[in-house]
């Protein structure tokens, strides 16, 4: 009777310990990752680069050397289709002089609104490319400023030289993505 009594007792565990447990299977668990879910900022949303006439697709790189007549372009992707997102594009020659790539500002006058971004998960070039007016040789750095509320021209063009750094900028606007990339305009006539 005792032998019978451990064996049924042991094929009872025995289906206990081998029965399948209801949590999910080898490389079938879940995850979470670290940090929480990330918030949309613009950053993450929209993503701009600068061009250069005859470059094709091909963003600038920082330093590179282009003819004083260049002409410069401006691609984005703009993956926030629930609220609007402005640009202004600007280059600040050697000098510190300002010239607009977008909005076009043509009248010292007018404060032309910074241009509304359609959505598009595909990057997407803005129609006009720019060739500067007139900008000093050496160094210039392009800026691009994505707001969620439009700006003006005046808004950066009433700010001193230093003030128009990507830095100064960030913290003058710091619900804004700012990115630049500077290069090298060579003297007219001569070739890069």
């Amino acid at each position: 009777v005792g032998g019978a009594a451990a064996a049924a007792l042991a094929a009872g565990l025995a289906v206990f310990m081998l029965r399948p447990s209801p949590g999910p299977g080898p490389g079938q668990g879940t995850w979470t990752a670290r940090g929480g879910p990330a918030a949309a900022t613009l950053g993450r949303s929209v993503g701009i680069t600068f061009h250069g006439s005859g470059m094709g697709a091909a963003p600038l790189a920082p330093d590179m050397v282009l003819p004083a007549d260049a002409g410069f372009g401006v691609r984005y992707r703009n993956l926030d289709t629930r609220e609007p997102v402005y640009l202004l594009a600007f280059a600040q020659d050697a000098r510190g002089e300002v010239h607009w790539l977008y909005p076009a500002h043509l009248r010292e006058d007018a404060n032309e609104p910074s241009v509304r971004l359609a959505p598009s998960a595909e990057a997407r070039a803005l129609e006009e490319v720019v060739v500067l007016e007139d900008p000093a040789p050496g160094p210039l750095r392009l800026v691009s400023m994505v707001t969620r509320a439009p700006l003006g021209v005046k808004d950066v063009e009433s700010l001193p030289p230093e003030g128009r750094t990507p830095e100064a900028l960030r913290r003058r606007w710091p619900e804004a993505t700012v990115e630049s990339v500077s290069v090298v305009l060579a003297e007219a006539g001569s070739t890069p």
